[in-house]
């Protein structure tokens, strides 16, 4: 991320279960902070349920030709 030199828009959605990564979610905060094209968004599925479609695309806004670039285990990755 700090190595970003684009003025595309890029929101980066991190899914986690409960607070236990937050130290993570502190170093990531701290590294968009300074990439104003850069929105951060933390899914905890232990409030919101797992990541769906739909839940995608409430956090970004879906334009055709838009890409994706998605990670996670794989029995997510089938699930979406």
């Amino acid at each position: 991320l700090s190595a970003l030199q684009t003025h595309q828009q890029l929101t980066l959605i991190l899914s986690v279960r409960g607070e236990g990564p937050r130290l993570l979610i502190q170093i990531v905060r701290q590294l968009v902070s300074h990439l104003p094209q850069v929105s951060f968004v933390v899914h905890d599925t232990q409030q919101a349920g797992r990541l769906t479609v739909d839940r995608i695309c409430s956090y970004v806004s879906v334009a055709p030709g838009m890409r994706v670039w998605l990670c996670g285990p794989q029995a997510m990755m089938h699930t979406l």
